[in-house]
């Protein structure tokens, strides 16, 4: 990687979209370790290139694999929070969930989670966006559609947790509800049930803590 970044510039992307895809013809303690080495050199690419074309490339590949697809999310949220190239890479999410790939949308769902203390508002508006998305995808299936749907819930349940995102969360999860967008409204259920399994440390429902009247009418 260094000697293509180096001395074959013109050659680098060819490359690491290749050793990126050699990953995936490994055993699974050899892919990870691969996968491991390769992403400080992908994300340096995207650096040195200002482009998240390769960044794309290997997300939607390493999404696809069991294996791979917890690396895949691991670089996204490196490329979102990396100070040289996150805004571009935040900015370029708002075209990626418009990708026709199942397993890519449900990594974008983890990573907008991830990235969501960070950037509350742009992250949750993604989410949004990629839960109404789901109207359109008509190549979808009706379990590909609620597998998304479900990525997008589980976000917002993991979110639920951090008291200074809830209310902005609350609200959030209202506007899904009363969207005309299926998709919204599949994904806000999804993630209403599973908070709806949440209990507090006195084994009440977490949606109905907290002083009478802070409890929301759901």
């Amino acid at each position: 990687m260094r000697y293509f970044l180096l001395d074959r510039p013109e050659l680098i992307d060819k490359f690491t979209r290749w050793a990126a895809q050699l990953c995936m013809g490994l055993t699974a303690s050899k892919a990870e370790k691969l996968a491991e080495r390769l992403a400080p050199w992908i994300l340096h690419h995207a650096q040195a290139a200002r482009s998240t074309r390769t960044l794309l490339v290997v997300a939607t590949n390493w999404s696809a694999d069991s294996t791979l697809d917890r690396h895949a999310h691991a670089l996204l949220v490196t490329a979102a929070l990396d100070p040289e190239i996150g805004q571009l890479t935040r900015n370029a999410t708002s075209s990626w969930i418009e990708k026709d790939d199942a397993p890519l949308l449900k990594t974008l769902a983890h990573v907008f989670q991830s990235v969501t203390p960070a950037h509350p508002e742009q992250m949750l508006r993604r989410l949004g966006d990629l839960a109404g998305s789901l109207d359109q995808r008509v190549q979808f299936d009706a379990e590909r559609k609620a597998g998304v749907a479900e990525a997008v819930g589980a976000a917002i349940d993991a979110l639920w947790g951090d008291d200074g995102l809830r209310p902005l969360l609350r609200k959030t999860l209202n506007t899904w509800f009363a969207s005309d967008q299926k998709g919204q409204q599949q994904a806000a259920a999804s993630a209403f049930m599973h908070l709806a399994l949440q209990r507090d440390d006195t084994g009440s429902p977490v949606l109905l803590s907290g002083s009478e009247d802070s409890i929301p009418d759901w």
